[in-house]
């Protein structure tokens, strides 16, 4: 006899309506660092990415104070030093922890009738929006809560024209 899996049942519906799937162009790996010059560093030693593009993101409002970004391939990989805020950052983060923590996988969303389909498909099986913002001119962005169900966020990016110029300077190792 099988064990009862614990998985969550999600509105297969949902998925059969959808035009896209929510996993379609994955470009992003994340992770939460305590200590962003560390993290690059750890990186550099251990998996040869050697050339970050570093954003100082610190203020008075924001939940992250330093990032720092670069491609593998095709594959981007991002590090997030969060700030003193109350955040998804800074709640990841594990007091004792060893100072970095895989946080999310991001995923491209190419228009904006794929950016509504992945945000209704996202509602309609129960993925909470842990943290969300729309920059005029640049990008939408959303946080899934799939915590539960995969141990990580995932990250929704809708680039607006801006947006693309966020990411030129992102160096390739």
């Amino acid at each position: 006899m099988s064990p009862k899996s614990s998985l969550p049942t999600l509105n297969a519906t949902a998925f059969r309506e959808m035009p896209h799937n929510i996993f379609s162009n994955h470009f992003q790996v994340a992770y939460v660092v305590d200590d962003i010059e560390r993290g690059m560093n750890f990186f550099r030693d251990n998996f040869a990415i050697a050339k970050w593009h570093f954003i100082d993101s610190s203020g008075p409002d924001s939940p992250v104070n330093a990032m720092a970004t670069a491609y593998i391939d095709n594959i981007m990989v991002e590090l997030l030093q969060p700030s003193a805020l109350p955040s998804i950052y800074r709640n990841w983060l594990q007091p004792g922890g060893p100072g970095i923590r895989f946080h999310h996988l991001g995923y491209l969303v190419k228009t904006e009738e794929d950016w509504q389909a992945t945000l209704n498909t996202l509602r309609n099986n129960g993925f909470a929006d842990a943290y969300s913002d729309d920059v005029p001119d640049v990008l939408n962005f959303i946080y899934a809560d799939t915590t539960k169900e995969l141990g990580h966020y995932c990250e929704y990016i809708f680039l607006k024209p801006g947006g693309l110029e966020m990411f030129a300077p992102v160096p390739r190792n």
